[in-house]
């Protein structure tokens, strides 16, 4: 049987990489760097967090 406060996060989670994804491509941001300004987070840690097939604990509150 699923947990159902897991399922709700992991479905917070996808709900929210792609309204990230739909933002930025909306602003026309395509690049690690740029990307990476417009969350707050270095390029390569902000492209790996959206690419992160399964999100740890946290990770949507940040």
């Amino acid at each position: 049987m699923r947990d159902p406060a897991r399922q709700a996060e992991r479905l917070l989670a996808i709900r929210l990489r792609y309204t990230i994804n739909t933002t930025l491509d909306d602003r026309g941001i395509t690049t690690s760097a740029a990307f990476g300004a417009a969350v707050g987070l270095p390029a390569g840690e902000a492209v790996n967090l959206l690419n992160r097939r399964q999100w740890c604990a946290g990770d949507v509150a940040a």
